[in-house]
């Protein structure tokens, strides 16, 4: 106590601001300092746990298109409608490594061919493809496994033929 106070008694809540100790009606989490409450580090945390979550469906939207760098593809089969308005193609992809499939893509003619993928087969299937009309392609597979399959893309129908 400087010299030349006078002596007064003081009440609690006093004593402990003058402490330093918790007080949780006038001071949250026990900050003497407005500047103190700001939180950077949840801030932080937030900021780095979204661009987590960011980098994950990036990889994921990567990996659904086949494209690089998350993927490799290989060209295998093309189809054009007979209107030339659609291309069908049959791509080996093989992501992060792993073991190849086929996929079929089909998508607009002059639009790229990283487009989601209307079907997946085991690599070492025999695909072949046929357009009947603008509007309808059949695909037919030999061997292998179906990984999914879609019945449609935009307005074209997609069936499988045996």
């Amino acid at each position: 106590m400087p010299a030349g106070e006078p002596l007064r008694t003081v009440s609690e809540q006093e004593l402990h601001m003058k402490v330093g100790a918790y007080d949780e009606l006038r001071h949250p989490h026990g900050y003497v300092y407005a500047k103190e409450r700001h939180h950077w580090y949840w801030f932080a945390g937030i900021a780095a746990s979204l661009a987590l979550v960011g980098a994950v469906f990036w990889g994921y939207a990567l990996y659904e298109r086949g494209a690089a760098p998350v993927c490799s593809s290989s060209f295998v089969d093309r189809t054009i409608s007979p209107s030339g308005g659609r291309v069908a193609e049959v791509r080996q992809v093989s992501c992060l490594g792993g073991q190849p499939d086929l996929r079929l893509v089909v998508h607009n003619s002059g639009d790229s061919a990283e487009a989601p993928a209307v079907s997946a087969f085991e690599a070492g299937t025999e695909v072949k493809l046929r357009w009947t009309s603008d509007g309808e392609l059949a695909v037919v597979k030999q061997g292998g496994r179906v990984w999914f399959f879609k019945t449609h893309w935009k307005d074209v129908r997609v069936h499988l033929a045996q």
